[in-house]
């Protein structure tokens, strides 16, 4: 059960670092891209690891039912993941070179 929770909670984080990933692209500020492009490849490989083994297990169990409950979790974690991170450096991070929209002169 620790397992699932802590994937969901991985997801969660992978969703909304890729978001910010794709907001600093649309930003001037190279440092903030390169940040965010080092811990977004971190988060997938850790979220690929439980992720492969969670469907490995479900696989050879044969727990349908678990595996919809964690389609719920995976849909849920990556709309939270998304949606907050994006309010989230709308509001408190990004200013300056770090706005999206921003240029260079």
């Amino acid at each position: 059960m620790v397992q699932y929770l802590l994937w969901g909670v991985i997801t969660l984080a992978m969703n909304a670092v890729n978001t910010a990933l794709s907001r600093a692209r649309a930003s001037a500020s190279f440092k903030y891209h390169s940040i965010m492009a080092a811990i977004a490849g971190f988060v997938w490989i850790f979220n690929q690891l439980f992720a492969v083994n969670i469907l490995y297990d479900i696989w050879h169990t044969g727990n349908w039912v678990l595996f919809c409950i964690l389609v719920v979790l995976y849909m849920i974690a990556t709309v939270v993941g998304s949606v907050g991170s994006h309010w989230f450096l709308m509001h408190h991070f990004e200013h300056g070179s770090s706005r999206v929209g921003a240029r260079l002169e």
